[in-house]
């Protein structure tokens, strides 16, 4: 993974918020809180043949989870990006 991207602002459609609260056990607060740019672990950029261009970001859940959250860009220069889904290692 790569250097620090900015990232001010995720936002988060109401169906993923959904999953997040009832597959993750975690809110789209938590997750915003992990990504944080002095805070994450790592991010990098990932060309996906379906989905694009997207950020990869690895951060850790305030319980210690490793989160591996997928994120396209909306205005990656303002650093405003939408959340696609969070993985979950334990």
């Amino acid at each position: 993974m790569s250097a620090r991207v900015w990232i001010a602002e995720i936002l988060i459609p109401q169906s993923i918020e959904a999953k997040l609260r009832t597959r993750r056990g975690m809110t789209g607060d938590q997750v915003r809180r992990a990504c944080v740019p002095d805070r994450y672990e790592a991010a990098a950029w990932h060309e996906h043949p379906e989905h694009g261009r997207r950020l990869l970001v690895r951060a850790r859940h305030e319980d210690g989870r490793v989160l591996r959250i997928i994120l396209m860009p909306v205005g990656e220069v303002d650093g405003i990006w939408r959340l696609r889904t969070v993985l979950v290692s334990h």
